[in-house]
């Protein structure tokens, strides 16, 4: 801006138009640059997923054994997850009781592959057997509704977790 009135040479114009050519050129740039990254960065997270899902399925394939199967599935889930716990439990065909089949746990608790659990002492057991949906129980410490697990979830330092079910078709 000038404050007085003033004439542009048709060269100043040409330059002007150049430079704001150029300018444009490298926002568009910039904004393909972004893009490319955020592109590789979606990339790269589908290749750790696909890795995981490539060490379970290999995990499936090599051994008939279901417990070591589920055992590397627990490894992974502790992994990719950041937990401190996981567990696999299997509920019998009368959808009573769960059996923990498969656990890891990244500090030295101790281990509860073998420990049942009944469904009814535990309204989340019942609400995921029933609904079939995944809940996250945020404050399990505090929380009323699992006192049946209450000194499994204080010794372990369980501050919240996750409940999901799985379905298997015979």
């Amino acid at each position: 801006a000038y404050p007085e009135l003033t004439t542009f040479p048709d060269e100043d114009i040409r330059r002007l138009t150049v430079l704001v050519n150029q300018a444009a050129v490298a926002v568009q740039n910039l904004r393909s640059i972004d893009l490319a990254e955020q592109r590789a960065h979606e990339a790269q997270a589908r290749s750790e997923e696909l890795a995981i899902i490539n060490r379970v399925v290999s995990s499936v394939v090599s051994s008939p054994d279901l417990r070591q199967v589920l055992f590397t599935m627990s490894n992974e889930l502790l992994s990719v997850f950041a937990v401190g716990h996981v567990g696999i439990s299997l509920l019998n065909k009368e959808r009573t009781l769960l059996t923990t089949i498969a656990e890891k746990s990244s500090n030295n608790s101790p281990d509860i592959t073998g420990m049942e659990f009944e469904v009814e002492k535990n309204p989340y057991y019942k609400q995921v057997v029933a609904s079939r949906q995944t809940i996250l129980v945020a404050d399990a410490l505090n929380d009323v509704n699992i006192l049946s697990n209450r000194a499994m979830i204080q010794q372990r330092k369980i501050q919240s977790f996750a409940m999901g079910h799985g379905n298997i078709h015979s």
